[in-house]
Parts: C-alpha cells; structure tokens; sequence
C-alpha cells in the first residue's frame, strides 16, 4: 500500500471516529435534556399545572420514576 493510500484510509478511520464521538456526545446531552425535561414536568404536576397525561410519551417513563421517587405515585396515573 502506497503511503498515499494509507494515509487516507488513516483519515478515513479518524473520520469515522470523530463522527462516532459526536454522535455519543448528542446521545448524552439528550438523555440527561430528558431528565431536566422530566424534572420540569413533575414539577409542574405537583403545582398543579400540568397532568401526568399532558406528559409527551416519550417521557412519561422518566417522569412517572421522579413523581414516585417524590412519594406522589398517585400524581404519574392517567
């Protein structure tokens, strides 16, 4: 393999790496955007100001685990 080649191949792995970083930083940062999101929402249901199923789906997990760590089970029911 001529040094040219493999300096590209090199380049490529590297990309490959550097895409891979990124896409497990924005996995990161939107799960823990989730739990503040779900924080918010228990929140807002304790308030008052929000029912449990006015919660988006895809956070209604996150969501019913704060409202029971809160010992208001009864506050994450439909």
């Amino acid at each position: 393999m001529s040094p040219l080649k493999a300096l590209g191949v090199v380049c490529c792995i590297l990309s490959a790496l550097v895409v891979e970083g990124v896409w497990t930083v924005c996995q990161i940062r939107k799960m823990q955007e989730e739990k503040d999101m779900a924080v918010i929402y228990a929140t807002l249901i304790i308030k008052g100001l929000r029912t449990f199923a006015s919660v988006p789906d895809r956070i209604k997990p996150q969501v019913r685990e704060v409202l029971e760590a809160l010992e208001v089970p009864e506050l994450a029911e439909e």
